[in-house]
Parts: C-alpha cells; sequence; structure tokens
C-alpha cells in the first residue's frame, strides 16, 4: 500500500490528482493506476528485479541493476506523481521488495490468473487485465530462467497468457491500457529462447492490433 500526504497546493489549483505506477527492468514506467482522485492505492505488486530474469535479447544489460542501480535481488521501484488541474506536479519514488512464490507452486499461482484477466477483458477492464498479466509473466519468466524450476510448464501457462492477450488488447482502447498491454507483451517475450513460432505469431499480431486501435503512436510504448 501506498499512501499519499502531505501534498500542498495553492487552494485555487485543487483538486490533485494522483497516479501510481512501477517501473520495469528496463526502467520504464508501467502504469498502475491512471492519474485520478484519492491518495490511496492498493495493489499487488508484481516480481522485483531479478538478475536471471532479464530480457535474453537485451545486449546492453546483464540485470536490472545495471540497467537502474543499486537495487539489490528482488527490488522494484515504485512511484506516485500528484498533478494539480493547471498542469503542475509533483513526485516520489520508493522501492521495494517483492520476491516471488516458492518454485515449486509459482506456475500453478500464474496460472490461476488466466481465468481472471478474460473476465475483466471482457468487462472491458483491460488496465486491470493487463496488470494481472504482467504479475504472472514476471513469475513465469522467473521459472523460466530457473534450472530448477518446471520449465516446460512455465512455457505452457505463458503460452494460455499470450492467447488471452487476444481479449485484453481488444479492448485496450485508452493510452493507459494500450501501454499496459504493450508492458504485457514485452514481458511475455522476454525469454525468446523457449518462444513457439505459434507464440511468436501470435505476439506479432497482438501489437499489430495494439497500433489499430491507437489514436497514436506515442500511446505505444517504446517497449512494443
Amino acid at each position: 500500500r501506498m499512501n499519499t500526504a502531505n501534498w500542498t497546493n495553492e487552494y485555487s489549483s485543487y483538486p490533485l490528482a494522483y497516479e501510481f505506477a512501477y517501473f520495469d527492468s528496463s526502467g520504464m514506467e508501467v502504469i498502475m493506476r491512471a492519474s485520478a482522485a484519492g491518495g490511496n492505492f492498493s495493489s499487488t505488486l508484481p516480481l522485483g528485479y531479478s538478475s536471471s530474469g532479464v530480457s535474453s535479447s537485451s545486449s546492453s544489460s546483464s540485470s536490472a541493476t545495471a540497467v537502474l542501480g543499486g537495487f539489490n535481488e528482488y527490488d522494484l521501484l515504485v512511484g506516485v506523481a500528484a498533478h494539480d488541474h493547471i498542469g503542475a506536479s509533483g513526485s516520489i519514488n520508493l522501492t521495494v521488495n517483492v520476491a516471488p512464490p516458492p518454485l515449486a507452486a509459482a506456475v500453478g499461482l500464474a496460472k490461476e490468473q488466466a481465468g481472471a484477466v478474460s473476465d475483466l477483458a471482457a468487462s472491458g477492464d483491460a488496465e486491470s487485465a493487463a496488470f494481472l498479466v504482467q504479475q504472472s509473466a514476471l513469475v513465469l519468466n522467473d521459472v523460466l530462467t530457473n534450472s530448477a524450476g518446471n520449465t516446460s510448464a512455465a512455457a505452457a501457462a505463458r503460452s494460455t497468457f499470450i492467447e488471452v492477450m487476444a481479449n485484453v488488447v481488444n479492448s485496450s482502447t485508452s493510452a493507459t491500457a494500450i501501454g499496459g498491454s504493450a508492458a504485457c507483451l514485452k514481458m511475455l517475450t522476454d525469454d525468446t529462447s523457449t518462444l513457439s513460432s505459434a507464440d511468436q505469431s501470435s505476439v506479432f499480431g497482438h501489437v499489430v492490433n495494439l497500433v489499430d486501435n491507437s489514436e497514436s503512436l506515442d500511446e505505444i510504448t517504446p517497449a512494443a
């Protein structure tokens, strides 16, 4: 839970709106809650940065620490920004530690979220659906990069999430939802060495659909 307190402004500039985010292993901001009234926000956070879970396609770093600097294993940088109605803002970041579940239970816990993702997407809540996928993808990536993990089961679960992303992408019509879906696809393809050709084709189709849904390419995060 992140609580905001002691944010002050000229009375004429109220009310304040708050935006909550975390930063992925490349340093990119991923919005958890778009700017809205209410300075309190509760959510389950995604897995923290793992030195073994960095994208195999990245040649610029060997760990999240190399990108963001000064973090311990499974640390995660989260932040909140406050905005007034004339555009002034302030922000603060905080480092928390989000460790993975026990390896033997990780795949099962991730798979349990697939149904919830589909339900959220069907209800039109693409932002919440995308956030659940992000959480699950990071857990599965941790298993896929661990020689002691059930990598075949993790790969199969990842394929399930790639499949349900079709519904999430189709319901992503806002800038925040599109950015969240793009972050999902980035995380689901971090370990390209274990992606099947069918999964690769599906992900490419999802990216094309995200671009079609976007009013401008600026709404697609660079990770896409």
